[in-house]
């Protein structure tokens, strides 16, 4: 049976922030899943007793917090009460359910993460611990990363992705410029780099960036019946841009430099092998954030030529 288009997706959808790429109001129920066994991991899930001890002393700090003797209604005997309400709202204990489960939700993640950086760190082969804590962090904010919900774990603490200055002074303009329906392909093709960085998938995130950064030249050439080859590089389309005084002269180096780390950053399949996750991750993010910065400066030049 064929999806249909129906009045409340089109309300929802029209309701969404189109400015934002992460949601921040539900933690789903497989991510949840997914944060347990991580979790799990690296506390442990046997019987060993400092596990217990540990899952305990968390269980006590979030009970007083809230004013409750268990966040669980019914704890089974051989359970984890942190990772039941983890798992479901309806396994709370009933005073708890005026509360919002987002937020119970992320404080048990946040105290269980700083468990894992502070107290299993010093030992984690007492706990039966299977993950090393740096690698149970790294799980987690990926984990966020790849269901598009905007939160992480750092220094300690759970924090929005929209509190970075990053994020909110340089990809969030962008989004807002291009959402624009002139700028419908450029739009859709930077949120594709996006989705990719979100899930790991750095070279195809580094591609879409130079795709998203030629469309913008494109888009506002047709926009003002300049004329283009459809072979032409992005290259070529800074030289017609900066021609027809769409960037200032003082910053036309600039544009080259930018146009040659755009290309150059796209590793070939040797160097691709050859480089670390970790370099890739934080050379996508790099480009990312200057794609954002520099279509944003495109898009304003163009609106303010008229």
């Amino acid at each position: 049976m064929r999806v249909l288009d129906i009045y409340s997706k089109r309300k929802k959808q029209s309701q969404q922030d189109r400015s934002e790429v992460f949601q921040y109001e539900n933690i789903p129920v497989n991510l949840r899943i997914q944060i347990i066994h991580i979790i799990g991991d690296s506390i442990g899930l046997g019987r060993h007793s400092e596990a217990v001890k540990l899952y305990d002393v968390i269980h006590r700090h979030l009970c007083r917090e809230y004013g409750v003797f268990s966040l669980v209604a019914l704890p089974h005997p051989e359970s984890i009460p942190i990772l039941e309400a983890l798992l479901s709202f309806n396994s709370l204990e009933p005073s708890l359910r005026s509360f919002d489960y987002l937020d119970i939700t992320l404080d048990i993640i946040e105290i269980s993460f700083r468990a894992i950086d502070q107290v299993v760190r010093r030992n984690p082969f007492l706990y039966g611990a299977k993950i090393h804590p740096d690698h149970a962090i790294d799980e987690l904010n990926q984990r966020f990363l790849e269901h598009s919900v905007g939160y992480k774990f750092n220094d300690g603490k759970i924090m929005r992705i929209d509190s970075e200055y990053i994020h909110a002074e340089v990809v969030k303009p962008a989004l807002t410029l291009l959402d624009d329906c002139k700028f419908s392909q450029t739009n859709a093709e930077f949120r594709c780099a996006h989705e990719y960085f979100n899930q790991g998938k750095y070279q195809e995130c580094l591609g879409q960036c130079l795709k998203s950064f030629e469309l913008a030249f494109k888009t506002i050439c047709d926009q003002k019946g300049w004329q283009y080859g459809p072979e032409d590089t992005v290259g070529t389309l800074v030289d017609n841009c900066q021609n027809k005084q769409l960037v200032p002269e003082f910053l036309q180096a600039q544009f080259y430099d930018i146009c040659r780390a755009l290309r150059h950053s796209i590793p070939s399949e040797s160097d691709r092998a050859a480089k670390p996750t970790e370099e890739l991750e934080s050379m996508a993010a790099y480009v990312l954030n200057l794609t954002a910065t520099n279509i944003s400066f495109l898009v304003k030049s163009q609106q303010e030529a008229g």
